[in-house]
């Protein structure tokens, strides 16, 4: 009795004999059917949990470059799905920078180099997954991948986990299945491994002979290998490696009092109970801290409040913290009226002390300091959901990145960004003067050593109009900066 699996058994025999038999024996459906069954049929990518660390060398310079902008201002969130990610670029909240999370100041290290090889389409996916559809034509039985790469340094985020139910109110995050808990910056360089009889090479390191008579030809990098041993390595920050955490079901849970710090003998005894409260408490608010400088507001505040129910007569010591972290979450006046409480309850401490001056402390001295916090820490839309004092300080860090790599093109679209964002920024919530100035001179002189000379001059020029000055640009110009003699 014929059957279609006897009939592919029989098709199997003749192909291996040589012989073109079988055609037409299978319909298309059939045919289909066949090749599910079948090893190749099989080969898909399966996530391997609610956890995945996934290289990103199918990445072009956009791509990480994006991916940095962003993760510059909130925790980036992804749709991942069977050897295919995508950035879900409107996963965010326009007037407020961290609402979902952020990331700390990327930590570095020495590192090491390290490298793997792929062989097979199997491989493939498992050690590349992302690169499945544009690196699978590189295999064959005579040339095999080879990735070689250096950890530089890893960026966490603030949050270890995100819940469906923070991101349903935001139509545009509908489409997200993980978060990018961390990532890896380092160099990379992906080459293909090419059996070859003869020995050949090309300069720069493209193109080498391997030990194994084996041809190595450059397919794509990202980064400088060669900087990650330097001192200054800033060509060996890229994007090289996500972790992904899937976003959780439902909603997160109550916080209930965290774990405490073990003390001996402490169960019966109401003075160790407390020190332990208290003790939980500081290393709360120690976490607390460390989210509001990553621009984590929200962040912040859920851990004030663990913080106060377990060490509820602590609240008024961290009040003070409460006020930032509120003006950093959008809430600029409950921010500001906290604050003025932290500041007269400290003010009454020193006259208690008697350590008061004519002066201190009084209401308008405190609305003024008031003002000033609220100017450093509120957010605005002008700073992109950030106060204008840390988006000045963002931008000019970068200008300042760029500059020590010799990249006129970045310095000039992040001091015009810079520009706009000290024209657009009310005067009650200025962004700092001299602050702003510095990077647009900065950024003046990088974009004057790469031949942007239109570019330089203008924003030179509005460095002298933030210091006051608005005549002879054209001179101190000339006179101040280099590389540009002859720019109209």
């Amino acid at each position: 009795m014929w059957s279609r699996r006897s009939g592919a058994l029989l098709c199997s025999v003749a192909l291996g004999s040589g012989l073109l038999a079988c055609a037409g024996t299978t319909t298309g459906d059939d045919a289909a059917s066949l090749m599910a069954e079948t090893t190749a049929g099989e080969r898909r990518c399966v996530s391997a949990g609610d956890e995945e660390k996934l290289f990103v060398v199918d990445w072009d310079a956009t791509d990480a470059s994006t991916f940095q902008a962003r993760a510059d201002r909130d925790v980036v969130f992804v749709h991942y799905e069977a050897c295919s990610m995508r950035v879900v670029e409107g996963c965010s909240d326009g007037s407020l920078a961290g609402r979902y999370g952020s990331y700390r100041v990327p930590v570095f290290t020495s590192g090491a180099r390290d490298a793997f090889v792929v062989s097979t389409e199997d491989e493939l996916r498992t050690k590349l997954p992302l690169g499945v559809a544009t690196l699978g034509g590189e295999l064959s039985a005579e040339r095999r991948l080879e990735l070689s790469y250096h950890v530089a340094g890893t960026a966490l985020a603030t949050r270890d986990e995100v819940y469906a139910s923070e991101l349903a109110d935001n139509p545009r995050c509908a489409d997200v299945t993980h978060m990018v808990v961390a990532y890896n910056l380092g160099a990379y360089r992906l080459a293909t491994l090419d059996r070859t009889s003869e020995a050949s090479g090309l300069e720069g390191g493209v193109t080498a002979k391997g030990s194994s008579n084996e041809e190595r030809r450059a397919v794509r990098h990202a980064g400088d290998l060669a900087a990650c041993t330097e001192v200054d390595n800033h060509a060996c920050r890229v994007p090289i490696r996500l972790t992904l955490r899937a976003i959780r079901p439902g909603a997160p849970p109550v916080a209930g009092p965290a774990p405490q710090l073990p003390l001996p003998n402490s169960e019966d005894d109401p003075n160790l109970k407390a020190a332990k409260a208290m003790m939980s408490a500081v290393s709360i608010e120690a976490q607390a801290r460390q989210k509001l400088m990553a621009h984590d507001g929200p962040g912040c505040l859920a851990d004030l409040a663990q913080a106060d129910r377990l060490d509820p007569q602590g609240k008024a010591r961290r009040l003070q913290l409460r006020a930032r972290c509120e003006m950093r979450s959008g809430d600029c006046e409950a921010g500001k009226e906290h604050f003025r409480q932290a500041r007269r309850a400290f003010y009454r401490r020193i006259a208690q002390a008697g350590g008061a001056v004519p002066g201190m402390g009084s209401a308008a001295a405190i609305e003024a300091e008031a003002e000033q916090m609220a100017s450093r820490e509120c957010t605005t839309e002008a700073g992109g959901g950030r106060s204008a004092m840390n988006a000045t300080l963002s931008l000019t860090q970068k200008i300042m990145v760029a500059a020590g790599r010799g990249d006129a093109e970045a310095c000039v679209a992040h001091g015009q960004a810079l520009s706009t964002l000290v024209e657009d920024t009310p005067p009650a919530h200025g962004a700092p003067s001299m602050q702003a100035a510095g990077g647009l001179g900065l950024a003046a002189d990088c974009a004057a050593e790469g031949g942007k000379c239109t570019e330089a001059k203008a924003l030179y020029a509005h460095k002298l109009k933030l210091m006051g000055i608005e005549s002879g640009v054209d001179e101190a110009f000339a006179l101040n900066v280099e590389g540009c003699d002859d720019a109209p």
